[in-house]
């Protein structure tokens, strides 16, 4: 009888520690949006990486003015998309009179920084 109740008890145990492997992720779990808001803000971070190299490669000369006002134009697109996305799963709280006070924005990247910031955190560029 003693062997059973162990055999049981163990059978029970195994299979509450492999339930998690077995387990199909439905979607919209709990870490869904995090991972779905990590994901968009990689692809802002390459979308902002491109058009500085765009830009940079237009003033080396390596882009026509043609090539350059095209693949600006993309880019520019794709980031409006990509931001609305964002704002879609986590909008961004504003105080009453539209814009936060302690926020300044890069003039070269457009991140967000603190007031008190003196360098942006993305691009290195001076804020003041």
């Amino acid at each position: 009888m003693g062997i059973f109740l162990a055999l049981a008890l163990g059978v029970i145990a195994t299979a509450y520690i492999a339930m998690p492997f077995y387990r199909v992720e439905t979607e919209g779990g709990p870490f869904e949006k995090v991972r779905k808001l990590s994901e968009l803000e990689n692809m802002k971070s390459e979308i902002y990486t491109a058009l500085k190299d765009i830009d940079f490669d237009h003033q080396m000369g390596k882009l026509s003015n043609e090539d350059y006002a095209t693949l600006k134009g993309k880019y520019k697109r794709d980031a409006v998309q990509l931001l609305k996305d964002i704002d879609s799963i986590s909008p961004r709280k504003k105080s009453q009179s539209g814009k936060n006070a302690n926020t300044v924005f890069c003039t070269s990247c457009g991140n967000a920084s603190e007031k008190d910031d003196m360098f942006c955190s993305e691009c290195g560029e001076s804020l003041s």
